[in-house]
């Protein structure tokens, strides 16, 4: 005689119900990206660095198209909301330095954040204005990146 054992099988009905959660919330990101506020600390930190890197490349205008196009930037205002980010960006440097040891005393990588305290520092140092209510509006973008970048000229490979 042969005995069969009953093997626990995982509920289907419950996996579905959370695959359906996952596609559902995944389908959200890009309208939650685009709902963080313009002063988002992380925000101006990330925006600031990749225009300064598009400046170096020469590509300032293409990522400023694609960034339009996403919904993710005001053409008109990005100028100025970088040079806002830069005249308190010395506030956020010990706020990212505090988060990169909370990140490594919770056994995670701090390097993001301390990073992210470098960018600030960076920023701090070539601040377009003392203050934010200082920052005029309509300040172009090539203004603001000329500040961050000093001259921002290509790198010899990619003349």
């Amino acid at each position: 005689m042969t005995t069969t054992t009953a093997i626990a099988r995982p509920d289907t009905h419950d996996m579905i119900v959370v695959h359906r959660v996952f596609r559902r919330e995944s389908d959200l990101m890009p309208t939650l990206i685009r709902a963080v506020p313009d002063g988002d600390t992380g925000r101006a930190g990330v925006l600031a660095q990749a225009f300064r890197t598009a400046r170096a490349h020469g590509v300032v205008d293409h990522v400023l198209s694609d960034l339009v196009a996403a919904g993710l930037v005001d053409a008109d205002r990005t100028g100025t909301t970088l040079g806002i980010a830069s005249a308190k960006a010395w506030r956020y440097v010990a706020e990212m330095e505090e988060i990169a040891e909370t990140q490594a005393a919770a056994g995670l990588t701090p390097d993001l954040f301390r990073s992210m305290a470098a960018v600030y520092a960076d920023l701090a140092e070539r601040a377009v204005a003392e203050s934010p209510e200082d920052v005029p509006d309509g300040l172009s973008l090539a203004d603001v990146l000329a500040r961050f970048g000093g001259e921002g000229t290509r790198p010899a490979d990619a003349a």
